[in-house]
């Protein structure tokens, strides 16, 4: 959750910016923030069609 949340500051960032160059280095910034954030794989056993759940 670290990760994306300094991707948020980033983008934050970029946009109170004017500066290209600096609005250039928020952006890569942001998307190294977004790689390396963990980005969890949900197996078919967590989730349910709707209908097929039948409860515990």
């Amino acid at each position: 959750g670290l990760y994306r949340r300094a991707a948020t500051v980033w983008m934050a960032a970029f946009r109170e910016s004017h500066s290209q160059p600096e609005r250039n280095n928020f952006l890569a910034r942001r998307e190294q923030c977004l790689r390396k954030s963990s980005k969890r794989a949900v197996s078919g056993d967590e989730w349910y069609l709707s209908g097929n759940y039948v409860g515990a």
